[in-house]
């Protein structure tokens, strides 16, 4: 145990160091968004709302959002390019409803989805992929854990019958999405290291599932932004760019999403990197 502590303490202290540095090199290098991005609408992933999303406090000047229309509406009233909000529950009157706010609006869409954890859960699955088709969404988010790995399992069996069944619920899902022919995109959310996330979908073998790119969600996992975001572009079908600070800590690290470009992201990398997914641009 003692060793293992160690090891931790070790790795711990060389991550802050290597992020500090990379702090200093962009607060002094690259203080703004990339020039690259400049002129290129970012979206807004719904989670960005949460405080709105559903809420029971909201006012004239801040009112609640009750649907993804009410975010649609809004992301193109602040010049959005975009929205990613879920589907679940949604009818096929209320889908075509979207595609009409949709179309209006000039956005694109794209759906949050769970997986189907067994065969019993298919259907479901499959009713909410055909409304976020008819919707007019091009790709669909999903992660395999609702949490983060190092919270929520205490042994290696624990994260292993996760992994089972993960691959269980992205085998089920996989068959519908190549059916009606909508992009599926897994999440790198501080549940897979980006080379674990990489083999489960190079061993998924599917043109039809691939990657939603989080720019900073492995710091968590002590993964080097840069080289996560390296390993994950080529499978990417949408992003979530966000810049990350990290300050140390008595027990550990802080760890915060910052505002872009005063972090240690590099994010003129990482755009040059995914700027050609369907989606590059999706903000957290």
């Amino acid at each position: 145990m003692k060793n293992v502590q160690s090891y931790f303490d070790s790795g711990r202290r060389d991550f802050l160091k290597t992020a500090s540095l990379g702090a200093v090199a962009l607060n002094f290098s690259f203080p703004e968004i990339p020039e690259e991005m400049a002129g290129i609408p970012m979206g807004v992933v719904v989670h960005s709302y949460g405080a709105r999303w559903h809420s029971k406090a909201g006012s004239p000047a801040y009112p609640s959002f009750e649907n993804a229309i009410d975010l649609i509406n809004h992301c193109k009233e602040i010049g959005a390019g975009g929205v990613q909000v879920g589907v679940n529950g949604w009818a096929s009157d209320f889908a075509k409803k979207v595609r009409e706010e949709r179309e209006k609006s000039g956005l694109y869409l794209e759906g949050s989805i769970r997986l189907p954890q067994t065969s019993d859960q298919v259907p479901i699955f499959e009713k909410e992929v055909l409304a976020a088709k008819e919707a007019g969404a091009e790709v669909l988010r999903t992660v395999c854990l609702n949490g983060r790995r190092y919270e929520n399992f205490h042994s290696e069996k624990e994260f292993l019958e996760f992994k089972a069944g993960a691959l269980m619920a992205l085998s089920l899902a996989e068959p519908i999405v190549r059916k009606h022919r909508m992009k599926l995109a897994v999440e790198n959310h501080k549940d897979w290291k980006a080379s674990e996330l990489a083999e489960i979908i190079r061993n998924l073998g599917s043109e039809w599932v691939g990657v939603t790119l989080d720019f900073g969600n492995n710091v968590a996992l002590l993964e080097d932004s840069t080289r996560v975001i390296e390993t994950l572009a080529p499978m990417a079908f949408s992003t979530h760019v966000k810049d990350m600070g990290v300050q140390e800590y008595e027990h550990g690290f802080l760890l915060s999403e910052v505002p872009l470009g005063t972090g240690i992201v590099d994010l003129k990398k990482g755009w040059n990197y995914v700027k050609n997914t369907t989606h590059p641009s999706i903000l957290v």
